[in-house]
């Protein structure tokens, strides 16, 4: 069986199952939403009057495609050796 991989995203695929990719998103979403209710949390107890209490922020869950664009990034970084380059930058 021959195995026709014609763009660099399908190569990576190939090599991370879905299957990790899904544990690595639904970790990465409850980790990032434990976070964020810390954060609220730390506010309502920080301002305990609710009138001047900052909004609260809200969690938007990773999607696969943000999670494959995050992977590019980092393979993109590694490949041009720009560890040193801020993310926002690359």
């Amino acid at each position: 069986m021959t195995n026709n991989l014609s763009t660099p995203k399908e190569l990576f695929k190939s090599i991370i199952s879905p299957e990790m990719c899904d544990v690595i998103l639904r970790e990465t979403n409850r980790k990032g939403k434990r976070v964020y209710d810390a954060f609220n949390n730390q506010l309502v107890q920080k301002f305990l009057d609710a009138t001047r209490r900052p909004p609260q922020k809200k969690f938007k869950a990773f999607t696969e495609a943000e999670l494959d664009s995050f992977f590019g990034i980092l393979i993109f970084a590694g490949v041009h050796r720009n560890n040193k380059e801020n993310l926002k930058d690359m």
